[in-house]
């Protein structure tokens, strides 16, 4: 007889296999063209804790959050994936989804180092690697293809070589641009690679649902729906003026995107300009429309930012608020402090000032981004004619140092605001 654990995983093959795009004829690319490859690692989280304790292996793993708290799955194997279990998802949920799930606390300094590792292999390959996330990065193979004969050869490489360091897997997608070269690595995971030239890209999109499209989430696939608008080839086709009727300005950016345009250049982390602002951004797992969430989430990416430019010795005045809706309209609300800033309470007030001008508070929420410009290397005094300000700055700079050190000692996750914590 099967186990419930072992229904649900063939329910999630079956599923996985039905969405995958009918490859009878591998693709390669010779080169002579723009090539991007995007490499995202499979479950990373867990993948480097079941590494690390082989045990695990086969399990349902979850990795953040916990059975009764109010934590969330930061990630887990594809075992609890099975059952539905998801990222963000409250791990009281993922618990009754799964209750004989296995719930491992994160271990970031574990998380960075392999990531380190894995950006140190991608540069074996290609000067031009841009780590997109902790465990993502696309890579500007152009110039490389030849050197091993093809597209194809030079991504089996880069995944043996990952493989046999690092005992971790990773999928890889190809293709002509970022957007098209990102959703390749999507298409076959786990441990897949997937090409797709220009010439290729109608062909391999058209028949998807338009919820694999990049940036589409539940409440724009609904909205889509409505329209009769169901798999890529018919957003690709579906008249201009009316995606603008329903999605303004981002109606645009969806036509592009199922045509398979999108940005092929890839900036490495030695061209990028540092010096001009530090920032961090977050998408939301689904559209999210409670205002305790948002506010948590514009927290924890201040005190982000706020380490970030401390550990500088820089500090800012001008604070950057990234914010995006349903439907891809993007907004950016900026703000010039009085003084320079490092602190965290500071950039997450004014964070807040931004982001109650643009949000109405019924719009549901798909990222928000925090970020501090105008840096320099003269940390902030304070006002020197105002006492209690000059004291409460120089406690906040005692705490903020306090913080700092059990960070260093402990990791970024292990102490920080009460409101923002269940989101680490």
């Amino acid at each position: 007889m099967k186990t419930g654990m072992v229904r649900a995983l063939e329910t999630a093959i079956m599923k996985r296999t039905a969405t995958q795009p009918k490859l009878e004829k591998p693709a390669d690319i010779k080169g002579g063209e723009k090539t991007i490859l995007h490499i995202d690692m499979d479950a990373f989280f867990a993948a480097v804790e079941i590494r690390d304790n082989p045990w695990l292996k086969g399990k349902p793993i979850i990795v953040g959050g916990s059975p009764t708290g109010r934590g969330v799955v930061t990630t887990c194997s594809y075992e609890a994936r099975a059952f539905g279990i998801h990222a963000g998802m409250p791990g009281r949920e993922a618990a009754r989804l799964c209750p004989h799930a296995i719930f491992v606390r994160g271990h970031g300094n574990k998380y960075i180092h392999a990531s380190v590792q894995m950006m140190k292999i991608l540069k074996q390959f290609s000067d031009t690697v841009e780590p997109y996330s902790i465990d993502e990065a696309f890579v500007d193979i152009t110039h490389s293809i030849r050197l091993f004969g093809g597209a194809r050869n030079l991504a089996l490489a880069i995944k043996q070589e990952i493989r046999k360091q690092l005992n971790l897997t990773g999928s890889v997608g190809v293709g002509p641009n970022r957007l098209v070269a990102k959703m390749a690595s999507r298409l076959q995971k786990p441990d897949g690679l997937t090409i797709i030239p220009r010439e290729r890209v109608r062909e391999i999109f058209d028949p998807l649902p338009v919820r694999k499209l990049l940036g589409i989430g539940p409440a724009t696939e609904e909205a889509l729906k409505k329209l009769g608008i169901l798999t890529i080839q018919q957003l690709r086709k579906a008249p201009p003026s009316l995606l603008k009727r329903y999605f303004g300005i981002g109606g645009k950016e969806l036509i592009r995107m199922a045509n398979g345009q999108g940005e092929a250049s890839v900036i490495s982390l030695e061209h990028r300009e540092h010096d001009k602002s530090m920032g961090h951004e977050h998408t939301f797992g689904e559209d999210v429309i409670d205002q305790e969430q948002i506010y948590a989430q514009l927290l924890y990416l201040s005190e982000k930012v706020a380490r970030r430019l401390r550990f500088a010795g820089m500090g800012g005045r001008k604070v950057t608020l990234k914010f995006r809706t349903t439907g891809f309209i993007t907004t950016t609300h900026q703000m010039t402090l009085a003084t320079l800033t490092h602190d965290d309470i500071t950039i997450y007030c004014a964070s807040l000032k931004l982001l109650e001008d643009v949000w109405d508070h019924h719009t549901p929420v798909r990222l928000v981004g925090v970020s501090v410009s105008r840096l320099t290397s003269c940390l902030p005094q304070g006002n020197q004619h105002d006492l209690f300000v000059k004291r409460a700055i120089q406690q906040r700079r005692r705490l903020s140092s306090t913080l700092d050190g059990i960070r260093d000692r402990f990791g970024e996750d292990s102490i920080g605001s009460a409101s923002g914590y269940f989101l680490r």
